[in-house]
């Protein structure tokens, strides 16, 4: 039977939001307004200290602060470094992530660029992926990479001993072999010394590297030995 067309049903119109809506959604922090709530016992709290109790639970999702207006721009043009920044950063600290063809169904993005935007945020220390977890996680701008620990340890020991004495550059070929840090891993490795400054990354005696850093008043190490060496003896 032939049907005519104005007897054909029009397709229903969905009102489910955006991806780049779902996204930003994610950023919207819980709030936390001082209301009174009446525990058991019959005394009166604060609703800032119920959500505090909350988080502590796991229950409350912290999110990290990201600059979302931002990321406006690449979210609404599609970029898929930025939409994937985005979604990982909407998960609290340490909860573990969907893994990389979960993530790329929901940000429809195809499983290999997706898995290759994951393997450049954990190269740059945003998030960590271990043995004992199934998934990835988030590490916190003041937590080292599960594999970097070692190789942390091991230059913090060395300045403290005067194995790496100041002005001294790093060997970091050898650290990282020694505690299996690749080489585009070792600025995530160094990420917690720069940040403390005991390390700087600069064009030094040895070339380009990472150097102990100087402090202030103190001659480094090669300047030091080079002035010894050049005094006539006595």
């Amino acid at each position: 039977m032939k049907v005519h067309e104005s007897a054909r049903p029009t397709p229903a119109v969905s009102d489910a939001p955006s991806q780049i809506e779902v996204l930003l959604s994610r950023f919207q922090r819980p709030t936390r307004t001082a209301q009174p709530v009446e525990n058991p016992s019959g005394a009166l709290t604060t609703k800032h200290r119920a959500d505090k109790a909350g988080r502590r639970s796991g229950s409350v999702p912290e999110t990290a602060p990201v600059d979302a207006l931002r990321l406006l721009p690449d979210l609404a043009a599609g970029g898929l470094p930025a939409r994937v920044r985005a979604a990982v950063s909407a998960y609290p600290y340490g909860a573990p992530l969907p893994p990389a063809k979960g993530l790329a169904r929901e940000l429809d993005g195809g499983l290999t660029p997706v898995a290759k935007e994951l393997a450049a945020l954990e190269v740059s220390g945003e998030i960590a992926t271990s043995r004992g977890r199934r998934s990835g996680y988030r590490l916190r701008p003041d937590e080292l990479h599960p594999q970097d620990v070692a190789f942390d340890r091991a230059v913090r020991e060395g300045i403290s001993s005067g194995l790496y004495a100041p002005g001294m550059p790093l060997p970091t070929g050898l650290l990282g072999s020694r505690h299996h840090v690749s080489t585009v891993c070792v600025p995530r490795a160094l990420r917690l010394l720069l940040a403390e400054r005991k390390v700087l990354r600069r064009d030094g005696t040895a070339g380009p590297g990472y150097y102990v850093t100087t402090p202030p008043g103190a001659a480094p190490v090669a300047a030091a030995s080079a002035a010894r060496e050049g005094r006539p003896r006595g």
